[in-house]
């Protein structure tokens, strides 16, 4: 029995993180540019809980941000059960952080202000090598 209830623990983490992702880049899109450029959050409210419902997301953390920082945040569905989700919920990520950092790096590349070409040392001068094989 202990080994069914671990199983089904680790099956609600896979749907959990799988699910979670395309919304995280929905969310993108109604990041708001500048501080009077604040999105409807009632809609956004509204539209990540049908969401969640109509597709069966076990639980999803969002926040909107501006230059100035976070503008929102809400939580919704449940960790495990009975656990409700919140804006300062733990999720695990694995090596999908390396999709975040390329995501990042392109969009300064897109904005002139990486070059994909050049070295690391151009940006990060103290950058050192453990070794130099």
């Amino acid at each position: 029995m202990k080994n069914k209830s671990i199983q089904s623990f680790l099956n609600y983490r896979k749907c959990h993180i799988t699910f979670v992702f395309p919304f995280i880049f929905s969310a993108v899109l109604f990041s708001a540019k500048e501080s009077s450029d604040i999105p409807d959050t009632n809609l956004l409210d509204d539209f990540l809980k049908k969401t969640v419902k109509s597709y069966r997301i076990p639980g999803l953390a969002v926040a909107v941000v501006n230059t100035e920082g976070i503008i929102w945040m809400s939580g919704y569905g449940k960790s495990s059960p009975g656990v409700r989700i919140t804006p300062s919920t733990p999720f695990f990520l694995g090596s999908t952080s390396k999709t975040f950092t390329a995501l990042a790096i392109m969009r300064l590349v897109e904005t002139g202000k990486v070059e994909l070409d050049s070295t690391v040392k151009k940006y990060l001068p103290e950058f050192r090598l453990a070794s130099s094989e």
